[in-house]
């Protein structure tokens, strides 16, 4: 068996302290880790809503998604469509692609630097994997967004998201049981 995404094999779900409810908890103080890792450039120059605009919609979803096992089916699409549109609007402002990378790296900084277990090192590992999981896959639904032109030229959107919510969720799809975001996968 090969692991699709790492999971930290000494910490269950019933040892990781509510993670929903801590980042819920601190979404202004992510908002603010975010805001301060980018003054500068390309973000300096954008009007506060545009620098943080799928911020505050993103926290908590992505906390019951990072959170949950199994994962919804319905809440990974809510992110992965948040996600999208941001990417969209990050190609409507005609900046780079590159800014997506850079401000998914920085969410994920400003998310991982809330999270405090008390010294529990297992704890504070398995809810840094479980972030960082899911925002492997918001990367890629902000990716899409930002080329959501170019999936409907060809008619795979909306369909591209929904590869990406059955593949976090395990979703079954084309007849082969998925796994999902958490679990092993055979080979």
């Amino acid at each position: 068996m090969v692991l699709m995404y790492p999971r930290p094999e000494r910490c269950s779900m019933s040892i990781l302290p509510d993670l929903h409810s801590d980042l819920t908890r601190r979404t202004d103080a992510i908002v603010i880790a975010f805001n301060l890792a980018t003054e500068r450039d390309p973000w300096r120059r954008l009007p506060e809503p545009e620098r943080i605009n799928f911020l505050r919609n993103l926290i908590r979803p992505l906390a019951e998604v990072a959170a949950s096992d199994p994962v919804d089916a319905a809440v990974c699409r809510r992110v992965l469509h948040i996600a999208a549109r941001h990417g969209e609007r990050r190609r409507q402002l005609e900046l780079p692609v590159q800014i997506l990378f850079d401000d998914v790296y920085y969410f994920r900084y400003a998310v991982c630097s809330q999270i405090d277990y008390d010294g529990s090192a297992d704890a504070y590992t398995a809810a840094v994997t479980r972030v960082d999981q899911v925002l492997s896959v918001v990367t890629l639904a902000t990716l899409r967004g930002y080329y959501r032109d170019e999936f409907e030229a060809r008619g795979e959107w909306p369909d591209t998201l929904e590869a990406l919510v059955r593949e976090m969720s395990g979703v079954e799809r084309r007849g082969e049981a998925t796994s999902g975001l958490f679990q092993e996968r055979g080979r």
